[in-house]
């Protein structure tokens, strides 16, 4: 899933909010039963709570469930905006991406024990990160950014090992236990989460922490402990290939 805000141009205070899934929680039911034939899909149109923001949920022929929706707009303006975020999306692939994220300017740069990160981002937050050993060529993936809590990580294959990357901004460093492979059913009663040990390294303000996920492991949650409490937690399956 994926989730953006855009400023309306022209349109002070004005914002639309695009989220789309590859799937929704009802596997476009609601949609088949009310939604409106488009040539995109079935649309469903309305305004959140009857008379709030105005909405459109489109499930796309691709499978895709996209919702946008209109923050502090004109009435008359809603609509036509709302329209024409759906008509200008297309489908783009991870590396498309992951290119898009390391277009973004270098942030920061850490070394740690024969390793180096390099996080791209932008003033709001991280979108991707790139781990390498001093000598060799740098694996790139996508970041998870939890700027609430100064929180990003990224999950990545290097050398056949699955590695995941952390950083946070002061020097507590975040915790990777292992999680359930699938959370379909929810977490079972009698799971207990184990944490995983990594190299850990502090520049200035920040803690990098660098984990080896073992074999046997099949997915894991990233958080930042709080007390007895685990926040800004990012969850990763093991990668395929």
């Amino acid at each position: 899933s994926s989730r953006f805000t855009y400023a309306v141009p022209g349109g002070p205070g004005g914002e639309v909010a695009l989220s789309a899934a590859s799937t929704d929680r009802y596997a476009g039911l609601l949609h088949r039963m009310v939604g409106e034939r488009t040539d995109r899909g079935l649309a469903i149109r309305g305004r959140l709570g009857g008379d709030g923001l105005p909405f459109v949920s489109l499930a796309r022929d691709d499978g895709w469930t996209v919702d946008v929706l209109a923050h502090g707009t004109g009435p008359a303006d809603a609509p036509a905006l709302l329209d024409a975020a759906l008509a200008g999306l297309a489908p783009v692939t991870r590396q498309e991406i992951l290119d898009m994220a390391l277009a973004a300017p270098v942030t920061a740069t850490y070394a740690v024990d024969g390793w180096r990160v390099v996080v791209h981002g932008t003033a709001a937050e991280d979108v991707a990160l790139c781990l390498s050993p001093e000598a060799g060529e740098p694996v790139c993936t996508t970041a998870e950014s939890a700027p609430s809590v100064g929180l990003t990580s990224g999950s990545l294959v290097v050398g056949g090992d699955w590695v995941v990357v952390t950083v946070t901004e002061d020097d507590r460093p975040a915790t990777v236990e292992t999680a359930p492979a699938s959370l379909a059913a929810g977490w079972p009663p009698d799971f207990t989460p184990t944490e995983l040990g990594g190299e850990q390294h502090t520049s200035g303000e920040h803690a990098v922490g660098i984990v080896q996920v073992p074999p046997e492991v099949d997915a894991v949650d990233v958080l930042v402990r709080d007390g007895s409490y685990g926040v800004g937690s990012a969850g990763y399956a093991r990668p395929s290939g």
